[in-house]
C-alpha cells in the first residue's frame, strides 16, 4: 500500500473518528443550565453553553459540556437577555462549531447596550465557527466581535439580522480586527442613523484581505462598510452582490490594498458610494477594482483620494493600479460630477497623471451638470477628460441611464433594474453596465423583522424569498396589487387584493 494511499485512509477515520463525538445541544429561554442541554432538557443560556465556567466568561456557574470542535448549538425561540458571549474553545478545519437559530424559530440575543453581543477570537482563539440565523439587538461596540488580541479566523456568518447598535468610536454590527479568512453572508444590518464616522455595519481592521462580505442588506449608519488600517494586503478581500443604502457618510469606504468590489447597488448615501483612499497607518489603497457596481445619487459617487499620507518610507504608497470597468456612476453634485478624484500631495509626489489606474466601460451621468469627472481641482466632461487622459475611458459613455423605476421612488433594489434595449448593454463583458439586480442582496428563504430608524423604530415584517426583493413605502390607502406582489402590514399580515389599510407602513415583496 502507498504511504499516500495510508495517509488518505487515516485521514478519513480520523475525521470520522471526529465527526462521530461531535453532540447537538440546545437552548432555551425556558430551560435550565442544571439540565444536560438536549433539545428536550435544554439549557437557560447560550453564555453557559460557549464558555460556562471558562476564565472572563460571563457565565460563572461551570459547564463541563460546553460546546467543542464538531458540536452544534441550536439556539430556541425567544429573548435572551445577554452580552459578551464568548467561546472557550475552538473549531477545526474538519470539526467547525455552529451556533445556529433553531429551524423555522425567531430568537433574539438583546444585549440591552451594555456590551457586544459576542466576543470571537478576542480573549482566546477561536476558529472554525459558523453563526447562522441570530438575530442580535442593542449591542455596544459590536453585535459580533471578532479577533485583536488573539485569532478568529474561518469564520462563517450568515443569516443574521442586527438591530439597534449603539453610537460608539469604531462600532460596527461586525468588528473584524486581524481577523482572516471570515464571510458574512446574506445578513441584515440595520443602524440609528449615527453621524460618527466611525459607526458601521462592518468594519474590518488590518487583517491580510481574505475575507467575503456578500449578499448583504446594510444601512443607516455613518459607513456601510469600512476597511481600514490594512498593513498587508497580500490576499483578496472580496464585497459582492450587497445592497448598500441610505448611510449618512459612505457606502464602501476602503482604504486597504487588493479589494474587489463587484456587482454592489450603492445608492442614497449621504456623501460617498465608494471612496478609495488612504489613511494613517495603512498602506492606501492601490490594486482594486470595482467592476459591475450601480453607484447612485451620493454627493461624490465615485471618490477616489491619493496622496493624504503619502510616504515611501512608511509605504503609505497612495491610491495606485486600480481598476474601474463596467459600472455606472450616477450622480447629484453639479460642482464635483460623478467621478471624483482628489490629490493632497504635490504633483511631483506621482510618476503619472493621475496614477496608473485603469477606468473603462463606465457609464457617467450627474444631474446638475455635464461634468463627470473631478481630477485635482479641475472638471471634465467625459470628452474632455479622455483628451487630457487619452488612455482612460475610452469605451466608456455619458448619458442617463433608464432604470425602471417600479416604486416611482429610486429606493428599492428592483427600482435599479436597466429597461430592455435603453443602449446599454455596452459593458466590456457584452452584459448591461452596472450591477444585476436580480443577484443583488438577501438570497434564498429568509424571514427577518427589520426596523426603519427613519420612522420612530416601529417594526415591519418582510418575507425574502428566492430571487424577491423588498420594498419599503409609505401610502394613506392600497387598492390595489401588481400581479405577482406579495403585501404585508406592519403586523406581518398579508394584505388581499383591492384590501384597503389606512394610514399602513406596507412591505411588499415582488416574486
Amino acid at each position: 500500500m502507498g504511504s499516500r494511499y495510508f495517509f488518505a485512509i487515516v485521514l478519513a477515520v480520523l475525521i470520522g473518528t471526529v465527526s462521530s463525538f461531535a453532540k447537538d445541544y440546545y437552548v432555551s429561554p425556558s430551560g435550565d443550565d442544571s439540565r444536560d442541554g438536549s433539545i428536550s432538557r435544554p439549557w437557560q443560556h447560550i453564555a453557559f453553553a460557549t464558555c460556562g465556567g471558562s476564565y472572563a466568561c460571563s457565565c460563572t456557574v461551570n459547564n463541563p459540556n460546553r460546546i467543542t470542535a464538531g458540536d452544534t448549538l441550536f439556539i430556541r425561540e425567544g429573548k435572551y437577555s445577554e452580552h459578551d458571549i464568548r467561546m472557550a474553545n475552538t473549531g477545526t478545519s474538519a470539526a467547525w462549531i455552529v451556533i445556529k437559530a433553531y429551524p423555522d424559530e425567531k430568537d433574539t440575543i438583546d444585549c440591552q447596550k451594555i456590551s457586544s453581543g459576542f466576543n470571537v477570537g478576542t480573549f482566546q482563539t477561536n476558529n472554525y465557527i459558523v453563526m447562522d440565523g441570530l438575530f442580535i439587538k442593542n449591542p455596544l461596540q459590536a453585535g459580533i466581535r471578532i479577533g485583536e488580541n488573539y485569532t478568529g479566523d474561518h469564520l462563517i456568518i450568515k443569516n443574521c439580522r442586527f438591530e439597534g447598535l449603539v453610537q460608539n468610536d469604531n462600532s460596527a454590527c461586525v468588528f473584524l480586527s486581524t481577523s482572516n479568512d471570515t464571510r458574512i453572508d446574506n445578513c441584515v444590518m440595520v443602524g440609528s442613523d449615527s453621524t460618527n464616522l466611525n459607526y458601521c455595519g462592518i468594519q474590518i481592521f488590518r487583517g491580510n484581505g481574505s475575507d467575503t462580505i456578500q449578499h448583504c442588506d446594510i444601512s443607516h449608519f455613518a459607513e456601510g462598510i469600512f476597511y481600514k488600517h490594512c498593513s498587508l494586503g497580500y490576499m483578496q478581500t472580496v464585497i459582492r452582490n450587497n445592497f448598500i443604502h441610505d448611510n449618512h457618510a459612505n457606502g464602501l469606504w476602503i482604504s486597504s490594498d487588493q479589494v474587489l468590489m463587484q456587482n454592489n447597488l450603492v445608492v442614497n448615501n449621504g456623501t460617498s458610494g465608494v471612496s478609495i483612499w488612504e489613511d494613517a497607518g495603512g498602506t492606501g489603497g492601490s490594486n482594486s477594482s470595482v467592476l459591475h457596481n450601480t453607484v447612485y445619487n451620493q454627493r461624490y459617487t465615485m471618490q477616489m483620494n491619493w496622496g493624504g499620507q503619502y510616504d515611501t518610507l512608511t509605504k503609505d504608497h497612495g491610491v495606485r493600479n486600480d481598476t474601474l470597468v463596467n459600472n455606472i456612476f450616477y450622480g447629484n453634485n453639479g460642482e464635483l460630477g460623478s467621478y471624483c478624484v482628489w490629490a493632497y500631495a504635490p504633483d511631483s509626489a506621482f510618476t503619472n497623471n493621475p496614477p496608473d489606474d485603469s477606468s473603462n466601460y463606465n457609464c457617467y451621468y450627474d444631474t446638475a451638470t455635464s461634468n463627470v469627472m473631478r481630477w485635482q481641482g479641475t472638471t471634465y466632461t467625459l470628452t474632455n477628460w479622455r483628451v487630457t487622459h487619452p488612455t482612460l475611458d475610452a469605451n466608456s459613455i455619458q448619458g442617463a441611464p433608464t432604470f425602471a423605476n417600479v416604486s416611482g421612488m429610486m429606493d428599492s433594489i428592483k427600482d435599479f433594474k436597466l429597461l430592455s434595449g435603453n443602449g446599454y448593454r455596452a459593458a466590456s463583458d457584452g452584459m448591461n453596465m452596472g450591477a444585476n439586480v436580480d443577484s443583488v442582496g438577501l438570497q434564498g428563504s429568509q424571514t427577518t423583522f427589520i426596523s426603519d430608524p427613519t420612522r420612530n423604530n416601529r417594526r415591519i415584517f418582510s418575507q425574502f424569498g428566492t430571487q424577491a426583493h423588498c420594498s419599503i413605502f409609505l401610502e394613506t390607502h392600497r387598492t390595489a396589487l401588481i400581479s405577482g406582489e406579495q403585501v404585508y402590514d406592519i403586523q406581518g399580515q398579508q394584505i388581499r387584493n383591492n384590501q384597503v389599510r389606512p394610514n399602513g407602513m406596507y412591505v411588499s415583496v415582488k416574486r
